[in-house]
């Protein structure tokens, strides 16, 4: 899988079908966040579209670690495909809402 930069600043990843962008730093103040990477796009295939996280949502740490650049996603997930990995994925977000969530997803 890749993660390609598109025209508009976001990353697109071929493994998650989703595309992100980066939270400018305003927003993570507003947020009270370090981190965090907005859905942009969420496809029909992937991880993203099985796990129903929604566009829109701000991603802020995959099993408790922060996830400072879109480019991070596909890094995590790449592991977990080429190891083989087994167990649970817990994903934090932030709503449309401003709601903390945690998404987990069993592979």
């Amino acid at each position: 899988g890749t993660t390609k930069l598109l025209k508009d600043n976001s990353y697109y990843s071929d493994d998650l079908d989703a595309s992100f962008t980066a939270e400018p730093k305003v927003e993570k103040d507003l947020y009270d966040i370090k981190s965090g990477n907005k859905v942009t796009n969420v496809g029909k295939e992937g991880l993203f579209k099985r796990m129903d996280i929604p566009k829109n949502y701000i991603i802020t740490a995959i099993n408790g670690v922060a996830i400072e650049s879109p480019a991070e996603f596909e890094e995590i997930f790449k592991k977990i495909d080429e190891e083989n990995l087994r167990g649970t994925i817990n994903v934090s977000v932030i709503t449309e809402n401003w709601r903390r969530e945690r998404y987990s997803y069993r592979f």
